[in-house]
């Protein structure tokens, strides 16, 4: 579960920012300090540098189709090492991306990360957050960006002038619902209590801070993240972003402070992006692989989704 929080101090006229949980963007080469040998030419997925430079395209695809002009902030889920952002940044040569990723202290090695046009985005500082299930075990870290991020208007033709508002990004992927949903939910919550706190300060310093958290929640909407005084943004969709024995599910997430309620949220769901899901009818968002059956059609099992800051 990824999250996005900012926060500024003044209106934008308008920006875009996209989360985007990848579903396994494993470097091939193995790494003998994490469990990600299924995803090595010679593991299960048989996961060559042939399909791991296909799939950069097939998300570098999917970014480069949100807008016309490439999102300014882009928050990742599920990559697994600083390679595979550099990576994917190279397939996107227009859009003058950088990006901030740290290692997290997750089994598998898949982290969290921010993607940034640095012309729109400067950041003054990023460190990651960690997350404590116990005294001894961690989870993801929460990554914390502080930057200033331009209004697009000035952003587009080049202005000179100072138009910079500053934001403070927080982009986590929370704990997954591995062995049921109420069993796991512990998890979730320590992962909020970080985000909370560090919201909180925000608030507590300036209470007219403008804050966006978006993210992999990795629960349904009604589990949000209160007592944050945040507002959940309404979907523009008819869908959820990821789907699961034929249910759509809105784990895919996005919240305001109430300063920031003209902000739209959405699903971004061409048809590219998904297939007939034949067990349970309907469809369902296009997965590289289906059990161990490689897709090269495939993105990911999440769709994206975009919110617009006005």
């Amino acid at each position: 579960m990824i999250c996005l929080a900012l926060s500024l101090s003044l209106p934008l006229q308008s920006q875009t920012v996209v989360f985007y949980n990848v579903e396994n963007l494993f470097h091939p080469d193995n790494d003998s300090l994490h469990a990600d040998d299924d995803f090595t030419p010679e593991g299960k997925y048989r996961w060559s540098k042939r399909r791991y430079y296909h799939k950069l395209h097939q998300i570098a695809r999917v970014l480069t189709c949100i807008e016309d002009d490439y999102p300014a902030l882009v928050g990742l889920a599920e990559v697994e090492q600083e390679r595979c952002v550099r990576d994917l940044c190279r397939q996107m040569p227009k859009a003058r991306y950088k990006y901030i990723h740290f290692d997290s202290p997750d089994r598998r090695g898949i982290d969290v990360a921010l993607l940034y046009d640095s012309v729109a985005f400067e950041p003054t500082a990023a460190r990651p957050l960690p997350v404590y299930l116990d005294s001894s075990t961690t989870t993801r870290d929460i990554l914390y960006v502080s930057g200033n991020l331009q209004s697009s208007i000035f952003h587009t033709f080049r202005s000179c002038f100072s138009e910079a508002k500053n934001f403070q990004i927080f982009i986590c992927h929370f704990p997954s619902q591995r062995g049921g949903s109420a069993e796991s939910s512990w998890k979730r919550e320590r992962a909020k209590m970080v985000l909370r706190h560090h919201c909180d300060s925000i608030l507590s310093a300036d209470s007219t801070a403008h804050i966006l958290v978006i993210g992999d929640m990795n629960s349904d909407p009604q589990n949000d993240l209160q007592p944050l005084a945040l507002l959940p943004l309404n979907i523009q969709s008819s869908i959820g972003t990821h789907r699961y024995q034929g249910r759509w599910s809105q784990l895919d997430q996005a919240f305001v402070s109430p300063s920031m309620a003209a902000a739209t949220f959405s699903v971004f769901a061409p048809d590219w992006l998904l297939e007939p899901d034949n067990k349970y009818l309907g469809y369902k968002p296009r997965r590289t692989f289906v059990g161990f059956r490689y897709n090269p059609d495939g993105f990911s099992d999440h769709l994206p989704i975009v919110v617009n800051l006005k």
